[in-house]
């Protein structure tokens, strides 16, 4: 699907049913983004990043929430 990248996972579409909401993470970054299927267009909604001190030791990747206001 276009504006999908191959090590992104898909949480859900929007409310509206015209977007996406992906995210990919590793152990010491995370980030949320719209997709628009029709077009491919991706908006970053969320970005975590985590210095090193606060990961040693950590084989688990990130994970963000995220909510549409309604």
């Amino acid at each position: 699907m276009p504006g999908i990248e191959p090590r992104e996972t898909i949480q859900r579409w929007t409310e509206d049913g015209q977007t996406l909401i992906v995210y990919s993470s590793t152990t010491a970054e995370a980030k949320i983004y719209r997709v628009d299927v029709a077009t491919g267009k991706r908006t970053l909604l969320q970005t975590q990043t985590v210095r090193p001190t606060e990961i040693s030791g950590s084989r688990l990747p990130i994970r963000l929430a995220y909510a549409e206001r309604s």
